[in-house]
Formats: C-alpha cells, structure tokens, sequence
C-alpha cells in the first residue's frame, strides 16, 4: 500500500471516530508537500469560518440586546 493511500485511510478512520457516518472529506496526502498545503488550506478556512461565526455572534448579541431594551 503507498503511503498516500495509507494516510487517507488513517485520515477516514480517524475522521469517522470523530463523526460518525459522515463521509470523510478528499484530502491529498500522499506526500509531505501535500500535506503542508491542505494544512494550508485547512487554515485559510478555519480563519474565514471563525470570522464568519463572530460576526454572527456580534449580530445575535447585538439583536438580543435591542429586542430586550
């Protein structure tokens, strides 16, 4: 088995212990590289999603104070 394909099962098998019947997302890992540009990208989203979740959070904050006043 090459380690690329080796990783991936790893990858799913750790991902269905977290989330359970989901499937597990398609991921190059067949070398270092590759690795370090989905970690990349992984990143590039994580930042987008937490920004897009605070301003959520500042809308939810901001309509809860002015629907209590």
């Amino acid at each position: 088995m090459a380690a690329g394909e080796a990783a991936r099962q790893d990858f799913a098998r750790h991902w269905q212990a977290e989330f359970p019947g989901e499937p597990a997302p398609r991921m190059e890992l067949g070398s270092v590289r590759a690795m370090e540009r989905e970690l990349e990208r992984c990143r590039r989203h994580l930042r987008r999603l937490q920004r897009a979740l605070a301003e959520e959070r500042f809308k939810v904050g901001y309509l809860e104070a002015a629907l209590a006043r």
